[in-house]
């Protein structure tokens, strides 16, 4: 196997692991871009994997003071 398609495959196996989890649970990149959130998440929030990878959704996901400390940290 290549490197991308190990890669692939890793990526598929730990979001299939969070979606199992109970917890809401989401991975940002390192550029702080959103990359993917468990279902649980994307239900309670009404959202979907699109709509959470959105340029606004922190904006449409939380309020403005909690955006602001989570942006700080």
């Amino acid at each position: 196997m290549s490197d991308t398609e190990d890669r692939r495959q890793a990526e598929k196996e730990f979001a299939e692991l969070l979606d199992v989890l109970p917890q809401y649970m989401c991975v940002y990149g390192a550029e702080g871009n959103p990359l993917y959130a468990n279902d649980p998440l994307l239900d309670f929030l009404g959202f979907t994997l699109d709509d959470f990878r959105s340029e606004n959704f922190q904006k449409r996901a939380f309020y403005p003071d909690d955006l602001e400390r989570m942006r700080s940290t």
